[in-house]
């Protein structure tokens, strides 16, 4: 009777132990994996960042163009720099292709923002050059230098912008933070840095040439100049801090309007 109490109990104890315990082929006790792990996540499944909503919509992309796809659950090889390069461009295209789908606004924003803030840093570059001008008391050749000033940071501005934050954040290569942050690094840059310097030489140049300004001492060169131009640097301060927070805004909102579009490739 005592023997068959203790079999029924050692079988109770096994059906309890094996709703949560499992064998390995060698015999040792190991838990059970839950669904909701990233091991037993469903092929193609993103968990929400945007650089895995990339990959899932660029594996979608390249089974409807006629690719061949093989997607594994857990262990996967890594890819060969040629086909990354493809995935994203073909991930770029198929966000531009898709921007349609989304208001006038995120359109516009999201298309025309390398412009925007170029206009923004070309004022930036006309602003400099006035004050630079007005502090080395310069008054030949304005056209000379009003014009590169503000041609050449919209320029610059905008190719930077459009190569270190749109194509990058189109093919899911960037973070939230890493988007705002190189917003805001090439909007100070190559808005206010960029062009105060220009305008410095090129004015520094005409000072030079015409005499408008006195000749710094020999060995003081630095501390001359710097004594000279102080007034402007520190005017430069506020439209340096207006620049980098659009800069930031800028890429935040382009952040969010990738999103949009990558949930709505996810859910075609």
């Amino acid at each position: 009777m005592r023997v068959r109490l203790g079999l029924r109990w050692l079988g109770g104890l096994g059906r309890g132990v094996g709703g949560w315990c499992t064998t390995t082929s060698r015999g040792s006790p190991t838990r059970a994996r839950s669904k909701h792990s990233a091991e037993w996540r469903r092929p193609g499944e993103s968990t929400g960042t945007l650089s895995e909503r990339a990959t899932v919509v660029s594996a979608r992309g390249d089974t409807r163009e006629g690719y061949r796809m093989v997607t594994h659950t857990y262990i996967q090889s890594d890819p060969f720099p040629e086909e990354i390069k493809l995935r994203r461009l073909r991930t770029i295209d198929l966000v531009e292709q898709n921007l349609w789908r989304l208001s006038k606004k995120d359109q516009m924003t999201y298309t025309y923002g390398p412009l925007f803030i170029g206009s923004a840093s070309s004022f930036c570059g006309f602003l400099a050059n006035y004050l630079f001008r007005h502090c080395m008391k310069v008054k030949q050749h304005s056209f000379q230098t009003f014009v590169p000033l503000s041609a050449i940071p919209f320029l610059t501005t905008a190719v930077a912008y459009k190569f270190l934050v749109t194509d990058p954040l189109s093919s899911g290569d960037l973070t939230m933070d890493m988007c705002i942050l190189r917003g805001a690094f090439v909007s100070a840059s190559c808005g206010i840095f960029h062009p105060s310097a220009l305008a410095f030489l090129k004015n520094g140049r005409l000072a030079v040439k015409y005499e408008t300004v006195p000749l710094p001492p020999r060995g003081r060169n630095l501390y001359h100049w710097t004594v000279l131009c102080q007034s402007a640097a520190k005017l430069m301060i506020i439209p340096m801090i207006i620049q980098t927070v659009c800069g930031g805004h800028l890429a935040f909102l382009q952040h969010k309007i990738c999103c949009r579009i990558f949930e709505l490739l996810e859910h075609v």
